[in-house]
């Protein structure tokens, strides 16, 4: 499979559209060929389920020749039937090669479809608060005005394990004024249940010493914190802790803030909401340009692009052109991407002649290979008579080979006696010191981790 496009909106333009049954909309992506070649393609919408297929479509033309690393518009004509039901949908575009359909494609994230009911246009978290304040106020008025008709004595009812609207109700039949409430997150009650009471229940009160009743409720309304400037996850962590849910991000680009932090919420900061609510993000867009690097050595350019937070694949190709030379990247340079996205630079073929680091310290070997365009790849310590602790012994594949960049080079190194269990070598009357060192005799492969206790 091979990706042949990028997808993408236009700057600063919103993944989230919400619309009515029986509306129409237009959104406008841009198509890039990173194919590498000419090609013939065509478009097609998806959303979840097949039956929502005939949602949206491709303005004409649907099928067209594509250039070489050339770019389009390609608008989408949405139209939701009036029957749809209110929800959240996914909808992506599908670009493909009519070559090879099954093989060549690319499909775009996704953007959200939001149908919303045809008497409101952006539902917001539900708010019970604002009731609750307004029955408090007018018990208020109301126990001041018939304060001066209760009976002798009043007894107080019970209230605590009752909803607060249920409590309004109740008191307001007995004409008890309702004073202070009072709002806390036990966790141990439904929201906006009585906790406790003052007076208690069933307390006797002469209509002359009666005062509004004080309550404390299970917190039935949450200030949305501020978390302007904080990362999603930190916001999301900070609305979990307030009782509240991570609802919608939508990327904006202003160059007022670092990206992928918070710019504003939505309901604002501050503004009293249900336990639960979700509250939608606007976020500093957060991408990274490719650089152009066509031209530069392979040792050059990589550490560019790994600089800028990106992943870089390495295709070798061979077109005559100066050997490990950058030709080109995918994508194309000056196209936006996400930090971590994998880069792919298209290099000029050159094969590399191996030179004997037989006898170097593997430090000096290492900078070597990266000046080289080869890598390090296993390295194996042994124990060897008379020689140095790093010392290179051989490596494969040996030198004179002739292999690609970026090839990794196996090492056998010399390991210095271990403190732990030094080693007695043994060494035969029939050989010299200089014959073994020349030889390279292996005494042990692998030092022991624990020494062995002594018998």
């Amino acid at each position: 499979m091979a990706t042949i496009a990028t997808i993408q909106l236009p700057e600063g333009d919103q993944r989230v559209i919400k619309i009515k049954p029986g509306d129409h909309v237009e959104k406008t992506f841009t198509v890039s060929n990173i194919y590498g070649s000419q090609l013939r393609i065509g478009f097609q919408c998806q959303f979840d389920k097949p039956e929502q297929k005939k949602w949206a479509k491709p303005k004409e033309p649907v099928e067209r020749d594509f250039g070489d690393q050339g770019s389009e518009q390609v608008k989408l004509e949405i139209q939701i039937p009036k029957d749809a039901v209110p929800g959240k949908y996914n909808l992506k575009l599908l670009v493909y090669s009519l070559k090879d359909p099954n093989l060549d494609f690319t499909l775009s994230d996704p953007i959200v479809v939001e149908v919303t009911a045809v008497d409101a246009i952006a539902p917001k978290p539900k708010q019970i608060w604002p009731w609750i304040v307004a029955g408090v106020t007018t018990l208020l008025i109301i126990g001041v005005v018939t304060w001066i008709l209760l009976p002798t004595n009043v007894i107080i009812p019970n209230l605590v394990g009752k909803p607060i609207d249920e409590v309004t109700t109740l008191l307001e039949g007995k004409k008890i004024p309702l004073g202070e409430v009072t709002e806390e997150r036990t966790g141990k009650a439904q929201v906006g249940e009585v906790l406790s009471q003052s007076p208690a229940a069933d307390t006797t009160v002469k209509k002359s010493d009666l005062k509004p009743i004080k309550l404390v409720v299970e917190i039935f309304s949450v200030g949305v914190p501020d978390v302007k400037g904080m990362t999603v996850t930190q916001a999301q962590h900070e609305f979990k802790l307030n009782g509240l849910k991570l609802g919608a991000v939508n990327e904006q680009k202003t160059g007022s803030a670092p990206g992928g932090t918070v710019l504003k919420t939505d309901p604002e900061i501050g503004t009293r909401v249900a336990p639960d609510a979700e509250i939608m993000l606007s976020v500093e867009t957060q991408s990274v340009i490719i650089p152009s690097v066509a031209g530069q050595l392979l040792t050059q350019a990589k550490p560019v692009l790994e600089g800028l937070g990106l992943m870089v694949q390495v295709e070798l190709v061979k077109t005559g052109a100066q050997g490990l030379h950058v030709l080109s990247t995918r994508p194309v340079s000056a196209t936006a991407v996400k930090p971590g996205s994998t880069v792919v630079l298209v290099v000029e073929k050159q094969m590399l002649s191996i030179p004997n680091f037989s006898g170097q310290n593997l430090d000096s070997v290492v900078n070597q290979l990266n000046n080289m365009n080869l890598r390090l790849g296993a390295v194996r310590r042994v124990f060897v008579i008379g020689r140095s602790t790093n010392t290179v012994l051989s490596h494969i594949p040996a030198a004179g080979a002739s292999v690609d960049p970026l090839t990794p080079l196996t090492f056998i190194v010399t390991q210095g006696s271990s403190t732990i269990y030094p080693y007695k070598a043994v060494i035969s009357p029939t050989f010299n010191m200089k014959s073994i060192n020349t030889l390279g005799v292996i005494r042990r492969e692998v030092a022991p981790l624990v020494a062995p206790e002594k018998q």
